[in-house]
């Protein structure tokens, strides 16, 4: 799962960091430098995915207005649609999906997606961080054992109690170097909080009822999972719960609560993009 900073709840009542500049762009470039030397960056409390363990799982290469290259996660949904995080989008030139690889820059199906093929909820707030969800749209593709499409939660069933998957590219600890932490795709069981535990680190206007949070134990997302799944039941037989959006700024490594945007209820939004 990525991540975006928040300030705790007895904080100041904004966002503390924008996502591409404090997370994305030094992912991309620490992948890069990985995959380059043939070292090792994974979510907290992570172990390896295997080859065709999570084949809704993508990644997102952005290159940015500015020149930069950022990195997110998506999920596939259908076989021209995939999910990721709206803040994803903001200040993108031009987006590569990355499917059924472990690697960001090497392997898979590798698809160039323009900015107006990716549409980010029309409720989007970037300061509350509120509808943090975007489809991404690209041609047809193939399903495989490496490429496949991901069922979408529904019903009011908040999830609390149980453990789900949060999958990504994203670091093993707040200070992992490209020395010290492997950047193929990693996994993360995580457990689901009700949003009234959220709120008590988050101020309630970034936990509303669109809103999963995840928290309690050692294991977090970290920086480079923004858009990424967090997911209910095997790989072979998952439900997307969870598009990652946001973590504390105290870092990754606290227990601290996550943020994710809640899937069954933009069920229906997601149902008429498809």
């Amino acid at each position: 799962m990525a991540i975006l900073g928040l300030l705790e709840g007895t904080g100041l009542d904004r966002p503390a960091l924008d996502y591409h500049e404090a997370f994305g762009i030094p992912e991309a470039d620490r992948i890069w430098r990985w995959e380059q030397t043939a070292a090792t960056s994974k979510l907290i409390g992570a172990s390896p995915a295997l080859p065709g363990t999570f084949p809704y799982f993508g990644g997102l290469l952005i290159g940015l207005e500015s020149g930069a290259t950022s990195v997110c996660g998506c999920t596939v949904v259908s076989p021209r649609r995939a999910l990721t995080a709206a803040h994803c989008a903001r200040g993108a030139a031009r987006f590569t999906v990355v499917l059924g690889s472990e690697r960001l820059y090497t392997g898979g199906l590798r698809l160039h997606v323009t900015p107006d093929q990716v549409e980010q909820h029309s409720l989007y707030d970037p300061l509350s961080l509120n509808y943090d969800i975007a489809m991404v749209a690209f041609p047809a593709v193939a399903f495989d054992d490496n490429i496949r499409p991901i069922a979408l939660a529904s019903g009011g069933d908040d999830h609390v109690g149980e453990w789900a998957l949060a999958t990504g590219f994203g670091k093993t600890s707040d200070a992992q170097s490209v020395i010290s932490g492997s950047s193929s795709v990693r996994q993360v069981s995580l457990r689901v909080i009700s949003n009234a535990e959220c709120s008590r680190v988050f101020k309630p206007r970034y936990v509303v009822s669109s809103t999963l949070c995840t928290g309690g134990g050692r294991g977090s997302t970290c920086s480079g999972d923004s858009g990424g799944p967090l997911a209910l039941g095997t790989p072979g037989n998952a439900t997307l719960i969870g598009v990652t959006s946001f973590v504390s700024t105290r870092g990754c490594e606290l227990g601290l609560p996550a943020g994710f945007t809640r899937v069954s209820a933009l069920r229906s939004w997601i149902l008429r993009r498809l």
